[in-house]
């Protein structure tokens, strides 16, 4: 959005209502929205523990503690909407403020020009009024021409003096706005028991630092997963394992405690991380090896079949590298928290992000709105590689479960739709 920069006919150096309303509306949106995604993520959540997806000793126990976090991410969701939809009032107030003063100065700018042209044209027949070579005759005529364009030259000024006036209660409509939007955030901020206090330094961070801390543990866990496979080959290190088991294994709870509790890790993903700490711990980590090898296959599969479609449309251009773009930017995109927790649980052994990557690049749509053909056998060879969910109590039935919830329903995601893939 472009504003005019010369406000000098209404008195400013710059422009007195700065902004861009369509962005400070597009942040209120976001806000919005990202209410809306945690209104959906907790409905998943309660939909997920719903008795009906069966009973074990895990589940029960997520059960009994949703409620509360539950509650408190509805707080939340509050929060982030009511925010957002002050943003949204005001920036609506903003633009008509914006639209007004723009009027304001056209108008002044318009004025300006005609006052300076009817002050000139007075002063001209002011000046044949007083000349003593003006003809008597024409004294009467000059006079009421002169009279004539001092009217004009005083509408002008009234002209100028109304823009102005328009313009200070554009400013004004603006500044209520403004202040009545603070007043909701301030007011949004003092509620929800959601304020911050000496821990929630602590918890802002834990989120500043959410990275390094995996790291960290992450780090922890291969040395133990390294030290166990010496020990299996050097007898008489049962010691020196268990003392680095011990120490994993309290690394790993204390980081599931505190991202817990700062609430950058559900109850859930702490539980499945947990148990995955535990597999990694008796091997789980050595099938990293076939899911690059799936991630690769995957890819390259995928990309001829998007040249494959573009040939059989007929449409040039599409190279191997500009389909392999596809497939990157598919990878680019992906993280962990895109698996919901039925496909957590069914691939509960493996690396989070790779099942992410190789998922969201298998679905990929080409031209005829299908999925590569062999996109369905490398889903089939990433659910063979994790074997936890068929460990679980009622194994075969939650695996369907996760395969029925999984991508096969999915709608796609923003990033695939448009470029007509």
């Amino acid at each position: 959005m472009t504003r005019p920069t010369d406000w000098s006919s209404l008195g400013y150096g710059s422009d007195p209502v700065p902004g861009d309303h369509s962005r400070v509306d597009l942040i209120g949106r976001m806000y919005v929205g990202t209410a809306d995604s945690i209104k959906r993520a907790v409905d998943n959540f309660e939909t997920a523990l719903d008795p009906e997806f069966g009973h074990s000793k895990t589940m029960d126990a997520i059960r009994e503690v949703s409620g509360d976090v539950a509650d408190r991410v509805h707080r939340a969701e509050d929060r982030y909407r009511r925010v957002g939809e002050a943003v949204i009032v005001y920036a609506a107030a903003l633009r008509i403020a914006q639209q007004n003063s723009a009027d304001a100065l056209a108008s002044a700018n318009a004025a300006e020009t005609a006052l300076h042209s009817a002050n000139n044209m007075a002063a001209y027949y002011q000046r044949q009024v007083d000349s003593p070579d003006t003809p008597p005759a024409n004294l009467a005529g000059y006079t009421q021409s002169q009279s004539t364009w001092e009217g004009r030259a005083n509408e002008a000024t009234r002209t100028i003096s109304s823009a102005v006036a328009t313009l200070q209660s554009a400013i004004s409509s603006r500044d209520s706005a403004a202040n009545t939007a603070i007043s909701s955030i301030e007011n949004v901020g003092d509620s929800g028991n959601l304020n911050d206090s000496a821990w929630d330094n602590i918890v802002q961070w834990v989120h500043e630092n959410k990275e390094l801390i995996d790291l960290i543990v992450d780090i922890v866990g291969y040395i133990a997963t390294a030290v166990m496979v010496i020990a299996l080959f050097i007898p008489g290190l049962n010691a020196i394992v268990g003392l680095v088991a011990l120490i994993a294994t309290i690394v790993t709870l204390a980081n599931v405690a505190l991202q817990v509790a700062a609430g950058t890790m559900g109850p859930v993903e702490a539980l499945l991380n947990v148990g995955l700490a535990a597999l990694t711990f008796v091997g789980g980590r050595a099938i990293s090896t076939a899911v690059k090898g799936t991630q690769s296959a995957v890819g390259a599969s995928v990309s001829n079949s998007i040249r494959g479609s573009y040939g059989s449309a007929r449409i040039s251009g599409m190279t191997q590298a500009r389909a392999m773009s596809m497939v990157d930017e598919a990878i680019a995109v992906s993280r962990p928290g895109q698996l919901t927790m039925l496909e957590r649980l069914k691939y509960l052994t493996l690396d989070f992000r790779q099942v992410s990557e190789i998922r969201n690049v298998a679905n990929i749509q080409l031209l005829s709105g299908n999925l590569s053909s062999h996109s369905a056998r490398h889903m089939a060879r990433l659910a063979q590689l994790s074997g936890f969910s068929f460990a679980l109590e009622g194994g075969s039935q939650i695996a369907e479960l996760a395969i029925n919830s999984g991508t096969a329903n999915e709608k796609p995601l923003a990033w695939r739709l448009g470029d007509n893939w």
